[in-house]
């Protein structure tokens, strides 16, 4: 099955929210706090539904926020 690129490119940015908000959680919990497993949980979730997506093609990339710059147009845009 394909997913079409636009589609990858959506379901990447949600889960880059979800994944990061795992972080700003882990960071603020206590080691010993029992709901440290619930986030690493949701965090492993992420990372392989993450893992599932192909990667996105550079000319995809192209005028995206935060693309190496190798894959901009020499005007910048």
């Amino acid at each position: 099955m394909t997913i079409e690129p636009a589609r990858v490119h959506r379901l990447k940015n949600q889960l880059a929210i979800i994944l990061g908000f795992c972080e700003l959680l882990l960071s603020d919990l206590p080691e010993d706090d029992p709901r440290r497993l619930d986030v690493l949980r949701i965090q492993d979730a992420g990372k392989s539904a993450l893992s599932e997506l192909p990667p996105m093609p550079a000319h995809e990339l192209e005028g995206a926020i935060g693309a190496p710059e190798e894959t901009k147009h020499e005007d910048g845009h």
